[in-house]
C-alpha cells in the first residue's frame, strides 16, 4: 500500500494473536506494564499493538484487550490522520511530522531507546480532543524473530500550557506594558510641548490590546473547561468583517499593515455569539497580517449561499507542509517553540460552540485562505 512515511505493512490477525500470547506467557513483563500510571502499550515492527496496559484502556474506555490489537496508536487515540491512506496510522502526508510515529520509527531503526513529544488531535465521540505526550519507545526483544517495543505516553498538557502561559501570555503582555512605560515618559515630556494627541492614541491601541490578551486568555480557558457561556444576538455579517478590520488597528505591531474589502458584500443577517466570532475573525486577520510583508494586502471578505455564510481572510503567502499538518494542533506555532494558541482557539470556538466549521486552504499559487463557515438555519433561528 502507498506510504508518504512509515511502512504500511501489517501483521496478519493470527500473528497479532500469537505475539499477544507469547507476551502473555513470559512471566512478569503484562503486569509490570499493568503497574505503570502512565499510558503504555508493546508493539510490533508494524508498529501494531500486541498488548495495552490498564490505564490506556480505561483513557479510551476499552472493555478488552481484543479491541486494541492490531491496531497502531494513532488508530487507537482515534488521530484525525490514522484513516486518511489506507495503510492507516504513519502512512499520511502529516504523519511525516508526528513526533509519535518520528519517535518509535527512530527507536526501531536504531535499536536504541528514544524520548520525543507529541500532540495528538483525536475526535472521541463527536468531541474534538488534544493530547499533549511525552512518548519513550524503549526496543524490547525476546528472539531475532521477536523484535517488539514498549512504548508510554506521559500527560503533559499541564506542562505544555504553563509553558504556553509563560511564553505567550505573559510575554506578550510584559512586551505591551514594557511600551505603556516607555509611553509613559513620552507623554510627560510631550506634555510639555502641548503634543498630547498622537500619543494618547497610541496609548489607546497599548491599553485596548492588552484587554485583548487577557479576554482571549480567558475566553480560551473556559472553552477548554465547557464553562464558556453563550451570548446569542442577531449581528449583520458585513459588521462583523467591518469591526475586525478596525479592531485590528488597536494591534501597534499590525499598524503599517494594508487591509483590503471589496465591496459590495451580500447583506445578510446572523444569530451567533459575536464576542466568540469575533474573536475568530481577529485570529485569521493578525494571522494573514503577521504572515504578510508590510507593501502587500490582505484580504477580507464573506460568501453567503442557501446554507451557509463563510467568513474569510485570504493572504499571499503559502504554508509550508509541515507548518500545514499541524496548524490547529494547540501548542503548534509558527512564531516560536510553545507559542501555539491562535489557530486551535479558533477551530475550538467555531466548531465545539458556534456549530461551524474552520478550515484553510494554502498552495503557491493561491497564497493562504482561512475560513469560517457557519450554518444560517440554525442562527436564523430565533
Amino acid at each position: 500500500m502507498e506510504t508518504y512515511f512509515a511502512s504500511a505493512e501489517r501483521s496478519i490477525i493470527e500473528t497479532i494473536l500469537k505475539q499477544h500470547d507469547h507476551i502473555n506467557n513470559i512471566g512478569p513483563s503484562q503486569q509490570i506494564i499493568d503497574a505503570m500510571p502512565c499510558l503504555g502499550a508493546i508493539i510490533n515492527s508494524n508498529r501494531q499493538i500486541i498488548y495495552a496496559n490498564g490505564a490506556l484502556m480505561s483513557l479510551l474506555g476499552l472493555e478488552n484487550m481484543e479491541q486494541a490489537l492490531g491496531l497502531r496508536p494513532g488508530e487507537l487515540v482515534y488521530c484525525i490522520n490514522a484513516h486518511k491512506m489506507p495503510g492507516g496510522c504513519g502512512t499520511a502526508k502529516e504523519c511525516r511530522y508526528c513526533g509519535a510515529v518520528n519517535s518509535i520509527v527512530k527507536c526501531q531503526e536504531t535499536g536504541e531507546p528514544y524520548v520525543g513529544e507529541c500532540c495528538i488531535t483525536s475526535v472521541i465521540n463527536s468531541n474534538r480532543i488534544s493530547f499533549e505526550f511525552q512518548i519513550a519507545c524503549t526496543p524490547f526483544y525476546l528472539s531475532n524473530e521477536d523484535r517488539y517495543t514498549i512504548i508510554t505516553l506521559t500527560d503533559i498538557s499541564s506542562k505544555k500550557r504553563k509553558e504556553i502561559l509563560e511564553n505567550t501570555f505573559l510575554h506578550d503582555l510584559t512586551n505591551k506594558t514594557t511600551n505603556l512605560q516607555g509611553l509613559s515618559v513620552l507623554i510627560k515630556r510631550a506634555d510639555k510641548q502641548g503634543q498630547l494627541g498622537k500619543l494618547t492614541d497610541i496609548l489607546g491601541m497599548v491599553s485596548n490590546s492588552i484587554n485583548d490578551e487577557i479576554v482571549s486568555y480567558r475566553q480560551l480557558l473556559n472553552a477548554e473547561s465547557n464553562t464558556l457561556s453563550m451570548n446569542v444576538e442577531k449581528v449583520r455579517a458585513y459588521d462583523m468583517i467591518y469591526n475586525a478590520t478596525q479592531l485590528v488597528k488597536f494591534n501597534i505591531n499590525l499598524q503599517n499593515k494594508e487591509i483590503l474589502m471589496k465591496p459590495p458584500f451580500p447583506d445578510v443577517s446572523l444569530r451567533t455569539d459575536t464576542a466568540l466570532l469575533q474573536r475568530s475573525l481577529l485570529n485569521m486577520l493578525k494571522n494573514a497580517l503577521e504572515a504578510t510583508p508590510d507593501n502587500i494586502p490582505v484580504h477580507i471578505g464573506y460568501d453567503v449561499n442557501e446554507d451557509s455564510v463563510t467568513f474569510w481572510v485570504k493572504n499571499a503567502t503559502a504554508m509550508p507542509e509541515h507548518v500545514k499538518s499541524r496548524v490547529f494542533q494547540r501548542s503548534f506555532s509558527t512564531k516560536g517553540t510553545d507559542r501555539g494558541i491562535g489557530t486551535y482557539s479558533m477551530k475550538l470556538l467555531v466548531e465545539q460552540y458556534l456549530g461551524g466549521k474552520v478550515d484553510f486552504e494554502s498552495d503557491e499559487q493561491n497564497g493562504t485562505r482561512f475560513f469560517v463557515m457557519l450554518p444560517l438555519k440554525s442562527m436564523m433561528e430565533e
